[in-house]
Formats: C-alpha cells, sequence, structure tokens
C-alpha cells in the first residue's frame, strides 16, 4: 500500500511450477426405468512452487471436486436433469482458493415424433458459483472475492429435417452409433 495515496497495487504472474496428481472414481445407477443418477468424485494432491524475486513461494494441498447429476424420464418425450457440482478449497501460491458450489436444471421435450425438441435450462440457480480467494504474505492481507454472471437460462429449439433412418444409415456406415450421444443437456 502505497503510504501517500492508500492504493494497493495487485501483480500477478506466472509460478515456477504446478503439480497435480489424484483420482476420479464415477458410477451411474439405474434406480428404476425412468431415473438414473451419475456420481463422480475426483480426489488430488495439488502442489504449486516458485522460487523468485518476491521469494519461495511454495503451498499444497489436498483437494477435489465433487458432482452429482439425476436424470428422470417421465410423460413420453419429456426428460429432466439435476446437477450438483462442488470444487473443494485448493492451494493457491500465497493462501487457497475457496470452495464453490452450484445446482444446474434443465427440462426437455420432444414433439412431432421426436422431430422438434424443446430444452429449457437454467445454470446455477441459486447463483452461488463466485470465486473468492485468501492471500497472505508478509506486509499483506488480501480477501479476494469475483462473481461472474452464472445464473443463466437458455431457452434451445431443435428441428430435424428430412428422413431420421437415412441418418442412421450414414452413422452405422461411418461407424457411429447410429444416435445422438448428446441428449441436449
Amino acid at each position: 500500500v502505497d503510504a501517500n495515496t492508500g492504493v494497493s497495487t495487485t501483480t500477478q504472474f506466472n509460478v515456477g511450477y504446478a503439480q497435480s496428481a489424484g483420482f476420479e472414481i464415477i458410477s451411474r445407477n439405474e434406480l428404476f426405468k425412468w431415473w438414473n443418477i451419475t456420481s463422480s468424485i475426483n480426489l488430488y494432491y495439488y502442489r504449486i512452487s516458485s522460487n523468485n524475486s518476491f521469494g519461495d513461494l511454495n503451498n499444497n494441498s489436498i483437494s477435489g471436486f465433487g458432482r452429482i447429476t439425476s436424470n428422470w424420464k417421465f410423460l413420453k418425450g419429456t426428460e429432466a436433469q439435476l446437477t450438483m457440482g462442488y470444487w473443494a478449497p485448493q492451494a493457491a501460491p500465497q493462501g487457497v482458493a475457496k470452495a464453490i458450489w452450484g445446482i444446474d436444471v434443465g427440462i426437455k421435450r420432444d414433439f412431432w415424433k421426436n422431430r422438434l425438441t424443446v430444452n429449457l435450462a437454467v445454470t446455477d440457480i441459486f447463483d452461488t458459483r463466485r470465486f473468492a480467494i485468501e492471500s497472505r504474505g508478509e506486509g499483506f492481507e488480501l480477501d479476494l472475492y469475483r462473481k461472474r454472471e452464472t445464473r443463466i437460462a437458455t431457452l434451445t429449439l431443435s428441428l430435424k429435417l428430412g428422413k431420421q433412418d437415412a441418418g442412421q444409415r450414414r452413422n452405422r456406415r461411418d461407424g457411429g452409433g447410429g444416435g445422438d450421444m448428446d441428449e441436449g443437456f
């Protein structure tokens, strides 16, 4: 902090290196024909290190993230999805990046023999995804908070033209699985 103006200057620079090692477990469970849940958890050790003109900046943490996605099929041609995600705190060069979490929701409906698909989705419905970092060092303390626009609603309309079975034959001939891999969520 400049004693005359009271202005603080923050400088960003590339650190020496970062290393991480960990594992991920993914599980898909079909609870009923109309309901399935996919869960994933990723745990890892993270180390960041630098030796530069600002001194030795070394920090490490055990961190991770997890996600649960629940899919429901109800009524004919209607599907809903709820996704919850949590990112644990992680080491930063001079502090820690705080935890982040959020929930997304979507619903999809097919019409006209699956030729028209309407998809409505809302990301971060509780508007909780925000970046925060606590940083401490010789002569300073910094609590940084940043929030981007994360609660976003989208409405997507997809119309399939032409014969659908012709595209499926082409996919099989090209080595594809014969259908879309992405359900639109």
